[in-house]
């Protein structure tokens, strides 16, 4: 309802110019003996009813946006001289203190507060999605004012650069850059992602140290850090002083952290070995050997360098969808050892061995990709890039890419890579878990390793024959090689076998090849160095084809220089 005015005065007339109003105005508020400050103090501050109902939309939505721009005014009429900027930037720090000192965690035990317990923390606390919980919370719920402040600080131009060409190809697959994650250092192929995922990173590592600081149970990145730190060789000197600024917890609260992860981890390593989820097939079991070597700088008598062997490795539980998707009659250890049996009988036959129709036409396209490659990484560049080139072979049968269910195991000592060591392998699997030796023998167990392991199995086994029980002869035991040590042991033969013979022109081996493209190598590349014979493997695949290529061409005398080579006519 409107206010009706309670003076009985009449007012003078309406001027017509700004000024002369603002000057009408301010001699009114003379005459009441106020200020214009003292004036807007008082209206704002009165409790009357009329004085509130003339400010009734100053902090909603329909009038907070007016309001604003009044302080901003003012504002500026403060900063026009030295002294008035200066109580200008006091008067801001001080309310941007009460905002931050009121956003803050909240107290109490996860997950009503955000202190973790090192007593009661848990494997899922790692989670890359608890993680991005934690942070998200953090700057967006509990200390908003501060993030926004120091990324502000921080970023400066975020807007990124438009480029035309690349706006209108929408179908075209994402790029190295696009594919890969942000590069926290700057230097990687996307500056503008780089700086922006760097600038969050920081703001969000810069609100957990001072909310930790603040109070020491806020300790989300603190004990995390601590966790990862201890593991990687952080002295307990250095740890002192990444706690002192907030970074990480104390070397005695990540200790304690990891003896309660232990405790979880062997239950959890007890439970998995011993199948108490009843599945029809008992979790596969991943080994791989590890030597490592203690070092000791000044020798004596008793006191030399040791070299340990050991065993590592993991429990992989299958996905149940995946076993339910099996006939259940053939996951027994009696349809295994009837299998094995007969297969001894069985006889391969070349054909076999030859791939389906389907398969073949697989093959062609895959080659073909290769071919379109290398053409067009090394030799050409298309003239018109509307026809499509297919460079990327045709989709195989994709397997699941679920999650896999994996529990690490405990490391255990082995006497060596032998069948005895395998025995004792199997001594410390068992000791892992609360399972009995029969129960473990009598069903299938599928044990995945290299070809080192599986054949120190097939030895141990065959040292052991003839025996009826489970526990000794191990025909319960399936040995799998994996993917990757396939493919290892493929790489290996190649670099191993095909060394060549200087006498032999014919036989130039494949260590010549990279020796032809600038990579010298006197020797095989060392076996244990997976990543570097399959990339030497994919170049020299290259290198052929791109030969054949070139004499198809009839350019293969010409020399391949580091930039590409374009012919314009294909």
């Amino acid at each position: 309802m409107p206010v009706t005015s309670t003076l009985n005065w009449t007012p003078p007339a309406r001027p017509k110019k700004e000024r002369d109003k603002i000057q009408l105005i301010c001699d009114l508020i003379a005459a009441m003996d106020l200020t214009p400050k003292s004036f807007l103090t008082a209206f704002l501050q009165n409790p009357d009813m009329s004085a509130a109902y003339q400010r009734r939309y100053w902090s909603t939505k329909t009038g907070v946006d007016g309001t604003i721009l009044l302080v901003k005014v003012i504002r500026d009429t403060v900063q026009e001289t030295e002294i008035g900027e200066k109580k200008w930037n006091d008067f801001i720090l001080n309310e941007a203190s009460i905002i931050v000192q009121t956003q803050t965690p909240p107290n109490g035990v996860f997950p009503k507060g955000r202190f973790y317990s090192s007593k009661a923390i848990k494997t899922d606390f790692f989670d890359s999605d608890a993680k991005d919980l934690r942070d998200r919370e953090l700057i967006e719920e509990h200390m908003p004012f501060l993030f926004k402040l120091v990324t502000n600080k921080m970023r400066l131009d975020l807007t990124p650069p438009s480029n035309a060409e690349d706006s209108d190809d929408e179908d075209s697959p994402l790029d190295d850059s696009e594919a890969q994650e942000p590069d926290l250092f700057g230097d990687g192929p996307d500056a503008f992602r780089d700086h922006r995922e760097r600038v969050v990173t920081t703001g969000k590592t810069i609100c957990a140290m001072v909310a930790f600081l603040a109070n020491r149970r806020h300790n989300g990145l603190q004990i995390s850090n601590a966790l990862t730190f201890l593991p990687c060789g952080v002295t307990e000197r250095v740890n002192k002083y990444l706690q002192q600024i907030g970074l990480t917890s104390s070397r005695k609260t990540a200790l304690s952290a990891l003896k309660t992860l232990g405790r979880a981890a062997e239950s959890n390593i007890s439970k998995k070995i011993g199948n108490k989820s009843k599945e029809l097939i008992a979790p596969f079991i991943c080994i791989d050997n590890l030597d490592f070597e203690q070092t000791v700088h000044t020798k004596s008598l008793g006191h030399e360098s040791t070299t340990f062997h050991g065993t590592w490795g993991y429990i992989h539980q299958i996905d149940r969808s995946f076993i339910s998707s099996l006939p259940q009659d053939g996951l027994t250890l009696q349809a295994f050892k009837e299998s094995m049996t007969s297969a001894s009988s069985v006889e391969i036959h070349p054909k076999s061995l030859y791939g389906s129709i389907s398969e073949h036409l697989h093959w062609k396209q895959v080659l073909k990709s290769q071919i379109a490659t290398v053409l067009l990484k090394y030799l050409v560049k298309p003239t018109d890039k509307k026809i499509p080139i297919t460079t990327t072979p045709p989709t195989v049968d994709q397997i699941s890419h679920s999650r896999p269910n994996i529990t690490m195991l405990k490391l255990m000592v082995a006497s060596d890579n032998s069948s005895q060591g395998v025995s004792e392998v199997f001594d410390g699997i068992l000791q892992q878990s609360s399972i009995s030796d029969e129960d473990f023998y009598n069903r299938l167990q599928v044990i995945d390793g290299d070809l080192g392991t599986c054949t120190n199995i097939q030895s141990l086994r065959n040292i052991r024959i003839p025996n009826r029980r489970n526990e000794e002869n191990l025909s319960s035991i399936l040995t799998l090689l994996g993917g990757a040590h396939t493919l290892w042991n493929i790489a290996s033969a190649i670099f191993s076998l095909h060394i060549g013979n200087s006498a032999d022109r014919r036989d130039s081996g494949a260590w010549r090849f990279l020796d032809s493209m600038g990579i010298p190598s006197d020797k095989p590349v060392n076996k244990k160095d997976f990543t570097l014979m399959i990339q030497s493997m994919e170049k020299i695949h290259e290198a052929t084809i791109c030969h054949f290529l070139m004499i198809v061409m009839g350019i293969e005398n010409t020399e391949i220089k580091p930039e590409k080579i374009f012919h314009q006519s294909y």
